[in-house]
């Protein structure tokens, strides 16, 4: 048999597909918002960035904030794993520095600015119903870009992200608090 080097990437289009579907709902769109902001105000700052990691280092198993890639929607999952398992420890980080005599007011206004931002109900649910989403769909583009993938593995691979994601819609319909539609809640 000859070896056929590339099929049209599936894991791109699918990537293409969840950042639309993402950018047509506006709660959607504001929580990666959200995530970029707090993203950027650590990042931006040594100090406020060492402030973070020394909180972050506190926590079993956290990850550092990650900066939300434009070309690879699929990194999006790890920067929402990141900030779903570091999440009390960057809300602290919030507090202590809006509260702080170290850091100047402009400083301090930001952090109480997200703050407010980051404990919204709206923000917190959201990101929660968009993380168990993201993950499936992360999974399915992973397996998608598998170089010994074959097309019947494919579709089988692709029917069962489209059944789970079935599964999270007829969930919601039941209401938010069936909190086991959520993937991987550390």
């Amino acid at each position: 048999g000859r070896f056929i080097p590339y099929i049209p990437c599936q894991a791109h289009c699918t990537n293409k597909f969840v950042e639309h579907a993402v950018k047509k709902n506006r709660m959607a769109s504001n929580v990666f918002n959200i995530l970029e902001m707090c993203y950027t105000f650590f990042s931006s700052s040594t100090k406020r960035f060492s402030f973070l990691n020394s909180k972050l280092q506190k926590v079993e198993h956290s990850l550092k904030l990650r900066n939300l890639s434009k070309t690879r929607w699929s990194a999006r999952s790890e920067s929402i794993q990141a900030f779903w398992i570091s999440m009390d420890s960057i809300i602290e980080c919030f507090c202590e520095i809006k509260n702080s005599q170290v850091f100047d007011k402009k400083t301090k206004d930001q952090a109480a600015a997200i703050l407010k931002k980051v404990v919204n109900p709206d923000f917190i649910i959201m990101l929660m119903l968009i993380k168990g989403i993201i993950a499936k769909t992360k999974i399915l583009t992973d397996e998608l870009q598998k170089i010994e993938l074959n097309i019947l593995d494919a579709k089988m691979i692709v029917s069962s992200t489209i059944k789970s994601l079935e599964q999270i819609k007829k969930k919601k319909k039941g209401g938010i608090a069936n909190s086991d539609i959520f993937v991987n809640e550390n």
